[in-house]
Order: structure tokens, then C-alpha cells, then sequence
């Protein structure tokens, strides 16, 4: 908990909940409180410091989906009434940047966070929400860490073990790799020009094989490359991603996705999903300072 004195505590608030201050109390850093007993203020002091809290510990998709339920158990719709409706419209931005989709859809902001708390299952980002939330402006009150700080975000790619991480607060969590090809209409890809790709692939050191330490946004970037020069254009890819996969990955694919009419986007979606853990983040990130400092 912070220790402002009682004259200068609201002097020293943070980016986004100093223009909140007539709203929250001295204290409202607290980590918990009682929900059966709690003020206005507490609730949205709590809301602002969990807003903080999850950002200065990156935590996104799954991990803030799950530490989010667990830190919100026991609210109910009495609870979030009490949130100023600014604040708690903020909360709910802030779980959508960092990848905990939250409807929007027209009912009441806290009925659709509280949803998300009182179901079981992690929602679902589909193809159109991602499109939509990446529509969203970048900056907001509290960074300016990106709309959209999320492995199933498809402009990102993961830095290589070692390299030099940005601040959270600075810029989005990962690096995007250079875009594909521009989109060009043209038929479906001749079998020939798939064939050359395969040529192109006989070194399986440019494959991805969903091991620790292979890194897809790397072999991305050389696909992109790869297909531009045999003739395969961006909305042809989904035809030909299989062609860089191997070991794992490759098993993957033949068992949850070929078939399945999944677009390019959707199946990278899946890929990511499934082999960039967060155990593997929390690894490259202790290398990275191991390596740093």
C-alpha cells in the first residue's frame, strides 16, 4: 500500500486515476475489501488499482483472465453498482487491451464483466472481435501500451530469447514482424506453385516445430518471403500453411485444424495458442534479465 502523507496523496496518483481522485479514498490502493460493507469509493479505488496492478505485471490473456476471476469472486451486481460508470467502462477496456474479452453489445457494462467472472470457461476471441478491438485507439489514460496486448493478436510476433524487452508502459508487448504481401485477386493456388514452396522448404531448419525456443513470428516472416517469390498471395496462405510446420506443430495441425475450413488468421489463432504458454514467456523473460542484469 502506498504511504502518501495526508496532504499530498492525490498529488502523487498515477497516470489515469489522477483525474479520478474526488472519487477514490486516501487508501485507495488497498488490495481488498469487504463487498458486504464497502463505500462507492472503495470500489472504484479497488477497480483503479487493479487496472495498475495487472499492467505493471503484464499479465494478458489466460493469466488475467484467471487472476481477474479470482480477485473479483464474491462481487455481484449490487457491488458494481456502486463503480463510478467511467471507471468501471476503463476497467472493462483494460481487460479487452490485455486480451480477457468482455462484450460489447449494448447491455450494461457490469453485467457483461460480471459474466465473465461467473462463467467457467475463458471467452472467446473470434476473428470479427479481434478485427474490432484492433479498430480501437492505442492510447488511453493509464499507458500507451496498445489496443490490443494479446498473443492472438496477429500483427504481434515474440521477441527472441535475449533481445532487448520494452517497458509494458512503453510499447505493446511484442514486436510486429513486417506485413504480409499486399492481397491481390487470383484464383486458388495451382498445385505447381505449392509444390515449389515445399522445394523451397526442404531445409527444416526454417519449419516451425512448436519447441521451446522456436519462435513463430521468426518463421512467419520467412513464409511471408517464401510464398511472395513462388506466387502464393496472402489470402492463399491457409492452403499452404502446413507447409512449415513440423514435429509437434505439424501433429497439432493434422489433429485440430486441417479440414476445418479455419481461415489463415484463425489458424495461426490456434497455433499460438497452443505453443506460446505462458510458461514459456515467464522463461524467456528470467533468461532475459538473467542475461541483462
Amino acid at each position: 500500500m502506498a504511504t502518501p502523507t495526508s496532504n499530498n496523496w492525490k498529488d502523487s496518483l498515477p497516470p489515469g486515476v489522477a483525474e479520478h481522485a474526488k472519487l477514490i479514498d486516501e487508501d485507495w490502493d488497498e488490495f481488498a475489501f469487504d463487498t458486504t460493507t464497502c463505500t462507492a469509493k472503495q470500489v472504484n479505488g479497488f477497480l483503479l488499482h487493479h487496472i495498475i496492478f495487472y499492467r505493471n505485471r503484464c499479465y494478458a490473456d489466460s493469466q488475467l483472465w484467471e487472476y481477474f476471476r479470482e480477485d473479483f469472486m464474491g462481487w455481484t451486481a449490487d457491488t458494481w453498482a456502486l463503480g463510478n460508470v467511467n471507471i468501471v467502462r476503463d476497467f472493462r477496456d483494460f481487460l479487452r487491451r490485455n486480451g480477457v474479452y468482455v462484450a460489447e453489445n449494448g447491455n450494461p457494462i457490469a453485467s457483461n464483466i460480471q459474466a465473465v467472472i461467473t462463467s467457467t470457461e475463458e471467452p472467446i476471441w473470434t476473428e470479427a472481435k479481434i478485427i474490432r478491438q484492433l479498430r480501437k485507439p492505442k492510447n488511453n489514460p493509464y499507458s500507451s501500451e496498445g489496443n490490443f496486448n494479446s498473443y492472438q493478436n496477429p500483427q504481434n510476433a515474440d521477441p527472441p530469447p535475449g533481445a532487448a524487452l520494452p517497458p509494458r508502459g512503453a510499447l505493446p508487448l511484442r514486436v510486429a514482424p513486417p506485413p504480409p504481401p499486399p492481397l491481390q485477386p487470383t484464383g486458388e493456388p495451382l498445385p505447381r506453385e505449392v509444390t515449389n514452396l515445399m522445394k523451397v522448404y526442404s531445409d527444416e531448419e526454417k519449419k516451425f516445430g512448436g519447441e521451446l525456443y522456436d519462435m513463430l513470428g521468426a518463421k512467419l516472416q520467412v513464409f511471408y518471403d517464401c510464398c511472395n517469390k513462388v506466387g502464393i498471395q496472402r489470402h492463399q496462405y491457409h492452403h499452404a500453411f502446413s507447409v512449415i510446420l513440423k514435429g509437434r506443430a505439424a501433429t497439432f495441425y493434422y489433429d485440430h485444424i486441417a479440414g476445418k475450413n479455419y481461415s489463415f488468421d484463425i489458424m495461426l489463432q490456434l497455433t499460438r495458442a497452443h505453443f506460446e504458454t505462458d510458461e514459456n514467456r515467464q522463461l524467456y523473460m528470467s533468461e532475459w534479465r538473467e542475461t541483462t542484469f
